[in-house]
């Protein structure tokens, strides 16, 4: 069947209902949803948010079924998002996880939270939900900078893609995680530098950073994880897959070199030979102080509004954004940001038919 989008997120049965009260799902409590397309226990794709939050915490997403993941001390093993109120009361992460039998997906967060999640995508071929394998160096140490952790799913061998989540805990300066297959070492650039971050953060800006995790295994089933600085790595594998998805070495597009130059083509529609004509622009150095800055958006499209945090504008060349929403409607909403003058418009958005939506985006450097 391969990857289908469904018309939308339909809410059955929650635990609780905050859309109807406005009122925040608490610590502790589950959000449970239906997926009519995902009935059969499909694969379900989408994007997991959270707004309001206050505190720290973290949001787990499961089959409701076979009940929230649990390790053998009884604490849950398994999270699909962090938060972390007191840096940014909104953030979000793509979802992958396993529906039920019925389509229902389950949703707890261990701190009051609104929730905000679309679902654009099923599928019932090619990834293969396994039970949460978790490795947490906060029970033995920090990887240092520069340093590696491998580790080995044994669901995974014969080189098939992993998903999962990847954080880190206990961060206090920028950099990044790569996540590879160790038999293929590392992905670097012709210039030599590590050219593939799977992972960025900034502990001055916040100490627990995520993001969902996609990777392929080497032949024996193993994965390294590389940290440019001393970090606690909290790593969760839930899925494999070997058919769909094909592993290539990686591709980095970086506007902040000056190596590259951009080049704009226009291609007149007529029947004679096009004719092309390009224009060059003239880089704009990048000066070093730009590494390690973060800049990251926050888009509410029920208010209209948009903002940047931790960002350094003398430390940026001219960077700007477009994103782009699909409304309830059927209408489209975009967020244009220019992180130079650190200014978010949001435009062409229909409040009284579109849904409440929330983004965050975290602009970082390797």
């Amino acid at each position: 069947m391969g990857l289908v989008c469904s018309a939308g997120l339909v809410l059955a049965g929650a635990t609780v209902q905050p859309s109807s009260t406005n009122a925040l799902v608490a610590g502790g409590e589950v959000l449970r949803i239906n997926v009519a397309e995902a009935i059969g226990g499909q694969t379900v794709f989408g994007q997991l948010a959270v707004a309001r939050v206050t505190t720290a915490g973290f949001v787990t997403a499961y089959s409701c079924d076979d009940g929230i993941p649990r390790g053998i001390d009884g604490n849950i093993n398994k999270a699909d998002l962090n938060y972390n109120g007191a840096v940014n009361p909104i953030t979000s992460n793509r979802l992958i996880v396993k529906a039920d039998i019925n389509g229902d997906i389950c949703f707890y967060t261990s701190a009051p939270a609104d929730m905000i999640i679309d679902i654009n995508g099923v599928t019932d071929t090619g990834i293969t939900a396994i039970a949460n394998q978790r490795t947490d160096t906060r029970t033995m140490y920090p990887v240092a900078a520069g340093g590696t952790l491998r580790i080995n799913v044994a669901e995974a061998i014969g080189g098939q893609t992993v998903f999962g989540q990847l954080a880190v805990a206990r961060v206090t300066t920028a950099g990044f995680v790569t996540a590879y297959s160790c038999d293929d070492g590392i992905p670097r650039g012709i210039d030599g530098n590590i050219n593939k971050a799977d992972l960025n953060y900034n502990g001055a800006v916040n100490p627990i950073t995520s993001n969902r995790l996609i990777v392929k295994a080497d032949i024996n089933g193993d994965i390294c994880f590389y940290t440019s600085a001393p970090a606690d790595m909290i790593i969760d594998i839930n899925g494999v897959t070997d058919t769909g998805i094909t592993a290539i070495a990686n591709q980095r597009t970086d506007t902040r070199t000056t190596t590259t130059t951009p080049t704009t083509t226009t291609t007149p529609t007529t029947t004679t030979p096009t004719t092309t004509t390009t224009t060059t622009p003239t880089p704009t150095p990048t000066p070093p102080t730009l590494r390690g800055s973060v800049a990251q958006l926050n888009v509410d499209l029920s208010q209209w509004s948009g903002s940047l945090y931790g960002q350094e504008s003398d430390n940026w060349s001219q960077a700007e954004d477009a994103l782009i929403y699909r409304t309830a409607s059927g209408g489209l909403a975009v967020a244009d940001v220019d992180l130079l003058a650190a200014t978010v418009t949001v435009s062409n958005y229909n409040a009284s038919s579109g849904r409440d939506a929330c983004d965050s985006v975290v602009y970082g450097l390797g």
